[in-house]
Parts: structure tokens; C-alpha cells; sequence
């Protein structure tokens, strides 16, 4: 018998052994990956929950969201407060060291579904809904966002239910079949909405109209927007168009459509004209608690004139195309308005 070569089949073993139960390891660097719902574009305030999937076998995780937040935790949750795009970076690590990844996350105003973003072509979606069996009270519609490909509105303004889903809306790629992208949408509703969908690219928009009572539910178009659609030609000179403020009642009104609303173009001003009363013009939204005072009021940034009176006016220029939602600051969502800016 050869004894050493006895004793290096024996040693030889042993570490196999010692590999199979763990004892001796074969760690190496983890990789880092992660998975997010909704898997798309949230809206301001809706909670995201993050999912490691890292391989390799990490031990501790470091998440950054990239708004100055962060968590240790293996799969956390966060709520952004603010719009924009937030670099998402993952930091999985063990006893070998650390590996890192990153994800945007494009975070939208709370009346915004943004669609299709991971596919590289991205559309936002705005809704404004009516309520006939009420006076005509108008809403912005809530975006749930659910995927990169498909979200929801609510119409908490008006229902005072943000959760409950009233407009689904999908955009699919229809390219390889036609050449375009197209644009599906349903309702649980039977009050009046008109669906505005605005290609990022082009600034082209499109509106889809559902008229009062229980319709079809819902429709497709599959001619949408193309790889790279003609917009509607914008106006050679831009325009001025005043909206008063107030007046024999607490109302918005644009003379030119009689009531709330303004379609104008990209480059166009809207000029708000006090005509009695203390009141403001805010970009944003607000949901009705119900009672007057117990409203839930958002402003986006885009514009706020702060509360006037008497014969204040107030302006904005509008540079980009798609739907603006805005209310007054005193009497809440008693009295809104919206400005349509097609391109």
C-alpha cells in the first residue's frame, strides 16, 4: 500500500467534505438586482415596495432612493414626496464585498399615469371626469399606476374614494403590427370623462370622450401614435387668453368656452383677471373632504398667484402640451379649473 498517496486521497476528501457541509466556503461577491411594484412610474405619495434579488448570497443591504432616504432593510418600502426621477441604488454585500445596481424611478404628479417608460417611449396620461348627477362638478382623475404598461384613475373629487378604480388605461407597443402605438381604455362609470393621452416625444396629443350614462366599456385605438407621429401645427403667433376670477360666483370662467376650461396651444399664455372676491389661481388638484374646508389640496409647482382680490390679474406661458389642473386656494375643490395645452 503507498501510504502517502493513501493520505492525499484522504486529505483530498476530507475537503470535499468540508466544501458540501459549509465549513469551508466558496463565498464570493453577491449580485446585486432588485425588482419594484408598481414596476414603472409611481405618483407622488403612492408607496413602492422594493424587492432584493440579488444572487450570491448577500448578507446586509444598503438602499439609497436617491431623494436623501434609506433604508438597511432586505426588501423595503418608500414613498416619494416629491416629482422627478430618483436614481435608485442597491448596495448588496458580504463577507467577500459589496455589489451595486441602479434603477430610475420616475416619480409624477398625483394626476399623472406615465406610461411606457421602460420601453423608451413614454406617454402621459391625464382625466378629467364630470359629475352630471351633480351640478356638472368637475374632477381631475387620481393615477394609480400598476405597471410600466398599465395604471388606473380614481376620481376622489368627485367620489371621495381615491382608491376605487373608475378608468383603466393600457399603452402597447403595436409597432411589429402596424407601425403604431396603441392605446386600450375601460371604464366602471357612468359619469362623463375625457381621457387625454400626450406622447413625450412629440408632444402630440390625443383626447378620448365617454359621454354620460352606462356605454360600452371602453375602446382601443390601435392607430394611436406612430414611431413619430405629426403633431398638430402650432399657431405661427402665440395668444393671450384671459380666464375670470370670481365674479358673480366663485367660479372659474374662460369666455371663450363658458365655462371652467381652456383648450389653448404650446406658447400660449392664460391670464387670470380677478373680478371681485379673495381667490387664487394653483396648479394642482384636490380631493373633497366632503365638507367645505376638509379638502385635500396638492399643488404641483407649476404656477400659484397667491390669494388676490379686486383687480389683480395673474399669467402663465405654457411650454409643454398635455392637461393642467388648478384650483383656488380659499374655496378649494368648490372652485377648479384646467387649461388643455395641445401643441
Amino acid at each position: 500500500m503507498n501510504f502517502f498517496g493513501g493520505l492525499a486521497k484522504s486529505v483530498s476528501a476530507l475537503v470535499v467534505s468540508l466544501f458540501a457541509v459549509g465549513i469551508v466556503g466558496t463565498d464570493s461577491v453577491p449580485t446585486a438586482s432588485f425588482t419594484m411594484y408598481p414596476d414603472g412610474n409611481p405618483v407622488v405619495g403612492q408607496t413602492v415596495q422594493f424587492t432584493d434579488t440579488s444572487t450570491g448570497g448577500p448578507t446586509s443591504w444598503t438602499w439609497d432612493f436617491g431623494d436623501g432616504q434609506g433604508s438597511s432593510q432586505q426588501n423595503p418600502a418608500h414613498t416619494f414626496g416629491g416629482t422627478g426621477t430618483f436614481q435608485v441604488t442597491l448596495t448588496a454585500s458580504n463577507a467577500s464585498g459589496p455589489s451595486q445596481t441602479v434603477q430610475p424611478v420616475v416619480v409624477s404628479a398625483i394626476d399623472t399615469l406615465q406610461l411606457n417608460n421602460k420601453g423608451g417611449h413614454p406617454f402621459i396620461i391625464r382625466l378629467t371626469a364630470t359629475n352630471q348627477h351633480n351640478n356638472d362638478v368637475q374632477g381631475a382623475g387620481q393615477a394609480i399606476p400598476q405597471s410600466d404598461l398599465f395604471g388606473y384613475f380614481s376620481f376622489p373629487s368627485l367620489t371621495n374614494n381615491p382608491s376605487n378604480p373608475e378608468v383603466f388605461v393600457k399603452i402597447l407597443d403595436g409597432r411589429p403590427i402596424n407601425g403604431q402605438y396603441w392605446v386600450f381604455y375601460g371604464h366602471l362609470t357612468d359619469l362623463i370623462y375625457d381621457l387625454s393621452v400626450t406622447e413625450v416625444a412629440t408632444g402630440f396629443v390625443k383626447n378620448y370622450h365617454k359621454d354620460a350614462g352606462a356605454q360600452a366599456h371602453g375602446d382601443a385605438d390601435t392607430t394611436g401614435f406612430s414611431a413619430a407621429p405629426s403633431p398638430t401645427p402650432t399657431p405661427t403667433s402665440s395668444q393671450t387668453r384671459t380666464v375670470y376670477v370670481g365674479g358673480s360666483a366663485d367660479y372659474f370662467v374662460d369666455p371663450q368656452s363658458g365655462n371652467n376650461t381652456s383648450t389653448i396651444h404650446v406658447g400660449d399664455t392664460v391670464n387670470w383677471v380677478w373680478v371681485g372676491n379673495i381667490h387664487s389661481t394653483t396648479s394642482g388638484t384636490c380631493t373633497s373632504g366632503g365638507y367645505y374646508g376638509y379638502d385635500t389640496c396638492t399643488p404641483d409647482s407649476n404656477w400659484d398667484s397667491g390669494l388676490q382680490s379686486g383687480s389683480a390679474s395673474f399669467s402663465h406661458v405654457f411650454t409643454t402640451a398635455g392637461t393642467f389642473p388648478y384650483y383656488c386656494q380659499k374655496h378649494m375643490s368648490m372652485m377648479t379649473g384646467r387649461v388643455i395645452v395641445q401643441p
